[in-house]
């Protein structure tokens, strides 16, 4: 089990997925973050929809600035690989 976060990190994790959001725009939505103390390094992850698809996200920093400036800068790749997988999916003919 995780430990609680205090308000200050609740605050700036709820920051942090507006401005995801706004990142991504109408290509996905996030759907959870969450931060997780790793060695002496922060961990934020970050669960995306796209379409029918969901993509987990991981940023890694000394902080929770920098663990989500990682984050923010990983985010793309995953978001492009759901919606091509949403688009193959939508253009595959299925059985009868």
């Amino acid at each position: 089990m995780f430990a609680p976060i205090d308000e200050a990190t609740a605050q700036f994790l709820e920051a942090a997925a507006d401005d995801l959001q706004l990142q991504l725009s109408i290509a996905g939505v996030v759907e959870r973050i969450e931060a997780r103390p790793r060695a002496g390094q922060t961990r934020i992850i970050a669960t995306i929809r796209v379409g029918t698809k969901t993509a987990e996200v991981e940023g890694f920093g000394d902080s929770l600035v920098t663990a989500y400036a990682d984050l923010r800068r990983r985010v793309a790749e995953p978001t492009l690989i759901a919606a091509y997988g949403n688009l193959y999916d939508s253009l595959t003919i299925q059985p009868r």
